[in-house]
């Protein structure tokens, strides 16, 4: 039944108003209800899915190893790992670390634990005897990686190795061959080159560093890259390439030499500053250029600014022929083709006759040991030049 009040009880019904509450003060209200509520709950564990949640949980850890002075242990999100140099100082600093977590009310999982091992799968990598290498369970994508047919699986590769480079001898060298390829299929070499790759990976493992013996670094360069290779007693411990740009593969010969001495300590500063070392190069001329003992003006001011920039680290700096040098000497230069008995009026033909200035630039670059002089009177005595070539006779007037 519906009535229509309109002409009746409404029509005589005195008018009465409330105000509705405002909009802004039930926010408010609600608001501070809501904070009241959160002073007197929170959980007991860090939810899953809380963005700081993993920052949270490994600082509490690293503040943990830190105020109690726990030595030998490496906390890593929810694992821990404890070392020692042999077992009396393992079982110490493993016992040290379980009297923790009881202090900060901390659960330890049981069922994961794992004792006295002397080989060890840490975040990707295998530890054993002093020796780090890739975990086997995860090469299995590299090394079962088929040859790139387009441009995704080519920059997927690339990825891949580019994350074990420090573990291959002079990379940026071998990787070359399949750098900037937009056409497909790929070339034999390059082909080689990803095979090559994922042979170096698969075998590659590095040393641990001993604290009371002398670092040695090995550095080479060739056209278009840089190589090194850090080692102590014999074993090698990283490795490190890079590729030149456009404006460093003008570098002379021996500046790009120098430049891989001047980018190999500073890469490897953290290891090096502080401690005395040992430098080894192929290049005869720079072993005197960075010799510390020796007070004499290098001629050359970009080689003078290098030096002056390793001042602050101490080292010896020793001539190694190529021939010994295996290991960072792998890259191909531009005097290799050049052999010992290779005379300059042998070059001088193999140049196609060049002049004395074309002749002089060639040699600098090259860093051949031939004088200006030299150069002049191979070019002036050359039967093919002065057949060829017009004479210009100065005429002296009376």
């Amino acid at each position: 039944m519906v009535i229509d009040y309109s002409q009746t009880i409404n029509r005589f019904t005195m008018l009465d108003a409330c105000p509705f509450p405002r909009i802004e003060e039930t926010q408010k209200s609600i608001i501070q209800l809501l904070r009241l509520v959160e002073n007197f709950y929170h959980f007991l564990h860090v939810p899953f899915g809380v963005t700081n949640g993993v920052a949270c949980f490994q600082r509490v850890s690293d503040n943990i190893v830190q105020d109690e002075g726990l030595e030998g242990v490496f906390p890593n999100l929810d694992g821990v790992t404890i070392c020692g140099k042999h077992q009396l100082e393992h079982d110490h600093n493993l016992e040290k670390f379980l009297a923790a977590p009881e202090k900060y009310n901390l659960t330890l999982n049981e069922e994961k634990y794992t004792f006295s091992n002397t080989s060890v799968n840490l975040l990707g990598y295998t530890i054993e005897n002093k020796t780090m290498k890739p975990d086997l369970d995860h090469l299995k994508l590299v090394l079962e990686l088929p040859i790139p047919k387009d441009t995704t699986l080519l920059q997927r590769a690339l990825g891949m190795f580019d994350h074990y480079y420090q573990w291959i001898p002079t990379f940026s060298e071998k990787l070359h061959p399949v750098l900037f390829k937009k056409h497909f299929h790929l070339s034999e070499e390059a082909m080689s080159a990803c095979i090559s790759l994922k042979n170096d990976v698969a075998k590659a493992t590095i040393t641990g560093i001993e604290d009371n013996i002398t670092f040695r670094a090995e550095t080479d360069a060739s056209d278009f890259a840089i190589s090194a290779t850090l080692s102590q007693a014999g074993g090698c411990i990283a490795f490190f390439s890079r590729m030149l740009n456009k404006a460093e593969q003008n570098y002379s010969s021996i500046e790009k030499k120098a430049y891989a001495i001047v980018e190999t300590l500073f890469h490897w500063r953290h290891y090096l500053i502080g401690q005395y070392f040992y430098i080894f190069t192929d290049q005869r001329s720079l072993s005197f250029m960075f010799d510390q003992h020796h007070a004499s003006e290098v001629k050359n001011e970009k080689i003078m600014r290098w030096r002056l920039e390793l001042a602050y680290f101490k080292f010896d700096i020793i001539y190694h022929p190529g021939n010994r040098n295996a290991t960072a000497d792998t890259l191909s230069r531009i005097t290799a083709a050049i052999s010992s008995g290779v005379n300059l009026t042998s070059l001088h033909y193999a140049l196609c006759h060049p002049g004395i200035a074309q002749m002089s630039h060639s040699v600098c670059t090259k860093n051949l040991p031939f004088s200006i002089d030299d150069i002049r009177k191979v070019t002036n005595s050359c039967c093919v030049c002065n057949e060829l070539k017009p004479q210009f006779v100065k005429n002296e007037g009376n």
